[in-house]
C-alpha cells in the first residue's frame, strides 16, 4: 500500500505483503487501485505513472497488492489463467488476496487489459466500501475482448468505464454489454519535461519499443561509422520491472538525453501489436513520453482523431515512412535548421504541458463523479500553463557546457 494525498507519499507496500489490508491516510476520499506489483511487466509502467501524479494531486491511498509469496501459488495462478482463457471460462487473479476495510467516496481501477478485471476476485469488499467505482482501461483490442468470458459480474460493478482506444467504443460495449467513454492515455510531464534544468542531448537518436527494422539497421551502421550516436532497446517483451520508480527515473533521463525520437502508429508497419489492434488505431504512449521530453518525433502519426486534438501544434511529428531508404540523410537533412529544430523541441513540451498531463485525465475522472477538484489538482494545472506560456515565450533550457573539468 502507498499512501499519498497533499504532495505527500510514502511506500509501506509490506502491509500489502502480510495481507493487502487497506490503512485509510489522513481524509483519504479516493482508492486507487492496479495490479502492477504483482506482474512486474514494462507495460504496467503506465498505470503506476498515473498513479503517482493522483497521488501528488489528491488525498489517496494508492493500494497494490503484490503476486501470492509462494512461488508455486505465483505458477499455479498463471497456468490456471492460461488454461482458463484457452477453454473461454475467461482469465483467473494474479493478485495476492487484499482487504479493503474503509470507506471511500470513488475507486478507481487502473488496468492495462479488460481481463485485469479478474483480479478483483481478490479484493475483498472493494465495492461495498467505496460510493462510486471507475475503470480506466488502456487497451481494449479485439484480442482482449474476447478473453473478458465469464468477468460480466465485475464489469456491471462500475459506473463507468474508460478506454485510450477510442475507435474500439462500438465493439467494447457489444463484448461489455456497458456504456464506455474515452479517456486518452497521459503522461506525468512535469517529471518527464526537461524543464527547468536541462540535459545533454549526448545521443542523435533513442529507438524505444517497436521500431521498423530498416531503421535499425540503417542507423546502427551509421553508428559504428561514427556518423551519428544511436541507442535503440534489444529487450522484448515480456520485460520484468523489479523497480518501477528506478525505471521511470532511468528511461525518462535516456529519452531527455536523446535529440531524435522515432514514433510510428500501431498500424505503421508489421508488428505484434498490429495484430492485435485489428483496424482500431491509438496514441502509443512513447509518443506522448517523446514529445515531454522535448526529442523531436519523426515516424507515422496514429491516424485517429484524438491525435490532432492532443498532438494540435505544428511538426509535432515529422513524417518519415518505416521503409524509409535513407533515415541518415533524412535525419541530416532536419539537422540542418537548428531553428526549426529549437522551435519543435519548445512546442513538444509547452503542447505536452497543456495537453496530456495525467491531471487533466483525472480531473475528467472526477468532475464525470461529481467529485470536487482538490485545491493541489488546480494548482498542478496553473503550474503547468505558466511553465508552458515560459517556454513559447523563451524556449527550452540549454544544457550547461563543460559541467566536468580535467
Amino acid at each position: 500500500m502507498e499512501h499519498g494525498g497533499q504532495g505527500f507519499m510514502t511506500d509501506i507496500s509490506a502491509s500489502a505483503a502480510s495481507g493487502g489490508q487497506t490503512s485509510k491516510s489522513r481524509e483519504a476520499r479516493v482508492l486507487v487501485f492496479s495490479h502492477y506489483q504483482a506482474f512486474l511487466q514494462r507495460h504496467m509502467a503506465l498505470n503506476y505513472d498515473f498513479a503517482q501524479v493522483i497521488a501528488e494531486v489528491e488525498a489517496a491511498d494508492i493500494l497494490t497488492p503484490p503476486a501470492p509469496a509462494n512461488r508455486f501459488w505465483v505458477e499455479t495462478d498463471k497456468a490456471v489463467s492460461l488454461a482458463s482463457r484457452k477453454l473461454k471460462l475467461g482469465p483467473r487473479a494474479h493478485i495476492q488476496s487484499a482487504q479493503v476495510e474503509n470507506d471511500y467516496d470513488l475507486f478507481i481501477m487502473l488496468a492495462s487489459f479488460p481481463r485485469d478485471v479478474s483480479e478483483l476476485r481478490r479484493l475483498k469488499d472493494w465495492r461495498r466500501r467505496c460510493k462510486q467505482a471507475v475503470l480506466v482501461v488502456n487497451e481494449t483490442w479485439l484480442v482482449s475482448l474476447q478473453e473478458t468470458q465469464g468477468l460480466g459480474d465485475l464489469f456491471a460493478q462500475f459506473d463507468r468505464i474508460y478506454t485510450a482506444v477510442p475507435e474500439s467504443i462500438p465493439l467494447v460495449e457489444q463484448y461489455l454489454k456497458w456504456p464506455i467513454h474515452p479517456l486518452p492515455t497521459g503522461l506525468d510531464v512535469l517529471f518527464a519535461a526537461p524543464y527547468p534544468h536541462a540535459l545533454s542531448r549526448i545521443y542523435d537518436v533513442y529507438a524505444m519499443g517497436r521500431t521498423p527494422d530498416a531503421l535499425k539497421q540503417q542507423l546502427t551502421e551509421a553508428d559504428s561509422r561514427g556518423e551519428l550516436s544511436f541507442l535503440f532497446d534489444v529487450v522484448g517483451s515480456p520485460f520484468a520491472i523489479l523497480d518501477f520508480n528506478g525505471h521511470r527515473i532511468n528511461k525518462a533521463a535516456m529519452i531527455k538525453r536523446a535529440k531524435y525520437f522515432p514514433c510510428y502508429a500501431v498500424r505503421a508497419f508489421e508488428n505484434r501489436k498490429k495484430g492485435e489492434a485489428g483496424a482500431f488505431d491509438m496514441i502509443p504512449f512513447r509518443f506522448y513520453e517523446g514529445a515531454a521530453a522535448g526529442c523531436v518525433l519523426f515516424g507515422v502519426a496514429p491516424a485517429c482523431g484524438e491525435f490532432k486534438t492532443l498532438f494540435a501544434w505544428q511538426d509535432a511529428v515529422i513524417e518519415c515512412p518505416p521503409d524509409h531508404p535513407d533515415f541518415l540523410g533524412f535525419l541530416l537533412d532536419l539537422d540542418r535548421d537548428q531553428d526549426r529544430i529549437a522551435a519543435i523541441r519548445a512546442r513538444n513540451v509547452a503542447g505536452s504541458m497543456r495537453l496530456n498531463d495525467w491531471v487533466y485525465r483525472y480531473e475528467r475522472i472526477l468532475s464525470d463523479a461529481g467529485l470536487s477538484l482538490p485545491s493541489q489538482l488546480i494548482e498542478r494545472k496553473q503550474l503547468l500553463a505558466e511553465t508552458a506560456q515560459t517556454i513559447e515565450r523563451t524556449g527550452l533550457p540549454e544544457a550547461p557546457k563543460g559541467r566536468f573539468h580535467a
